[in-house]
């Protein structure tokens, strides 16, 4: 796993996506930045659980928010409009970054796919 501060500092310079990448879910993809996330930081659970909400979604946008506060990891959906779709504890986590967050959004391009991006991308 590569240093916090040397993810973040990259994931910075993500801008927009030219490449996507596939999921575990074959109805979702990764941004260029997500998926130096996924790689860098370890966390494949992360989208494996994002990815396992989809049907909630009702193909509207949706943000992931995780935080880690007073040692305890939290991961929040929400939809559009702020309202919660998801809130779940995290027992156990490695992710070596204090927080996420994620915005996924239904697209017919590159193909009809959920598409998972960082906030910079999008």
């Amino acid at each position: 796993m590569i240093a916090a501060q040397a993810i973040q500092a990259r994931l910075k310079t993500f801008h927009g996506s030219q490449s996507y990448f596939e999921c575990p879910n074959p109805n979702c993809l990764m941004s260029e930045g997500v998926n130096y996330l996924v790689q860098a930081a370890e966390c494949n659970w992360l989208i494996d659980a994002l990815t396992l909400q989809i049907s909630k979604f009702g193909k509207r946008p949706a943000f992931l928010d995780l935080k880690k506060a007073d040692n305890r990891w939290t991961l929040t959906i929400t939809d559009v409009d702020g309202k919660v779709m998801v809130t779940e504890p995290i027992s156990y986590c490695t992710f070596p970054l204090p927080e996420i967050k994620l915005i996924i959004e239904w697209s017919e391009q590159p193909r009809n796919a959920w598409v998972i991006y960082l906030p910079c991308e999008y």
